[in-house]
C-alpha cells in the first residue's frame, strides 16, 4: 500500500471505522488520557488534515514544520510506552499514519530545502505578512456602523453637505 493514500477515503467500512477511531480517540482525550495511544489517533488525523492543507496551499514556513516534526515525535514516544499495554494491531495503525505524515512532512521539508536560505528568511516573512493581512480581513470591527450612503442619496439635495 502506497503511503500517499488510504483506503479510507473510498470504502464505506473503512470510514465508520475511521468514524469510531475519532470518537474513541476523542473520548480519551476530553478524560484527559491525551498521552495514551488511543488518544494519538485523532491527533494523527489533525496533522494529516494539516499536512494536506499546507501541501494543497503551499504557503507554509519552515516553524510550521517544525511544530509538526515536534508533535510527531512526542507521537512516536506515546507509541514506544504504549506497546505493553495496549493492543499491537492498534499500535500499528498508529505507527503507520505517523509514518505517512512523516513522508508527508518530509516532502514539505524537501521543497523548502529548496530554496537558498537568503530567500527562506524573506520567504518567512512574507509568509507572516500574508498571514496578518488574511486574519486582518477577517476581524469584523465592534459597534461600527457602515455609513448609510442610501440615506444621504434620498435626502433633499438641498440638505447635503458637499465636501
Amino acid at each position: 500500500m502506497a503511503l500517499t493514500k488510504t483506503y479510507a477515503d473510498t470504502i464505506p467500512v473503512d470510514k465508520v471505522l475511521e468514524s469510531c477511531f475519532q470518537l474513541i480517540s476523542l473520548f480519551f482525550m476530553t478524560v484527559g488520557r491525551t498521552n495514551e495511544a488511543p488518544a494519538a489517533y485523532a491527533v494523527t488525523s489533525t496533522i494529516k488534515r494539516l499536512l494536506d492543507h499546507l501541501t494543497e496551499a503551499g504557503l507554509y514556513s519552515p516553524k510550521d514544520l517544525e511544530s509538526i516534526a515536534t508533535t510527531l515525535s512526542k507521537l512516536d514516544v506515546i507509541l514506544e510506552n504504549a506497546e505493553e499495554t495496549h493492543s499491537p494491531y492498534l499500535i500499528e495503525l498508529l505507527e503507520h499514519r505517523t509514518k505517512l505524515c512523516k513522508y508527508m512532512l518530509a516532502k514539505l521539508q524537501t521543497k523548502l530545502d529548496e530554496m537558498d536560505k537568503p530567500l527562506q528568511a524573506i520567504y518567512e516573512k512574507l509568509i507572516s505578512i500574508m498571514r496578518s493581512m488574511s486574519l486582518a480581513n477577517t476581524k469584523t470591527k465592534v459597534g461600527h456602523r457602515a455609513p448609510c450612503y442610501w440615506r444621504w442619496l434620498t435626502w433633499p439635495s438641498s440638505r447635503r453637505k458637499r465636501s
